[in-house]
């Protein structure tokens, strides 16, 4: 008889903790949703593109880019200008604090697709180190148009 009970409290503490272990499972796939979802959400809002009308977007750039996040620039650059038929992009990059080699040529990059897909690519803000990696790259630049800042860009557009 104590033999039977032992193993009947046996079998329960085994379901309990089963019980407690897909719980706990179940919280954590749950919080990994939430985390991608916020992740993604993030991720939007790094790299936006502001229509400004006529035809023109914005897409002011701030922080520091890294390699994954200038691939996500060029995704959201060929998507917005493609789903909003935009004529006109400038690409605002006097928010960057450090701009590598690599990403300045996939900027470049994402500067030509845009213009293949017929819309014009102004760029502006571009600091000294960013002029300095642009001149290293030796980069063709003449299909693109460059102002100091937005201001003047707005100007010309006039």
């Amino acid at each position: 008889r104590l033999a039977r009970s032992f193993d009947q409290m046996t079998v329960a503490l085994q379901e309990r903790s089963a019980a407690e272990q897909n719980a706990q499972a179940e919280r954590l796939r749950i919080q990994q949703v939430l985390i991608d979802a916020q992740h993604h959400r993030i991720e939007e809002l790094t790299t936006p593109t502001i229509p400004l009308g006529h035809g023109t977007l914005l897409l002011p750039l701030i922080g520091s880019i890294d390699q994954d996040r200038a691939a996500r620039v060029l995704l959201t650059l060929l998507a917005d200008v493609h789903t909003q038929r935009a004529q006109n992009l400038i690409i605002d990059l006097s928010g960057i604090h450090i701009v590598d080699a690599q990403v300045m040529a996939v900027l470049v990059s994402a500067a030509r697709a845009v213009r293949l897909l017929g819309a014009r690519v102004t760029l502006v803000g571009i600091r000294a180190e960013a002029a300095h990696t642009l001149v290293d790259l030796e980069l063709d630049l003449s299909d693109i148009t460059i102002y100091a800042n937005l201001h003047d860009a707005f100007d010309a557009e006039r």
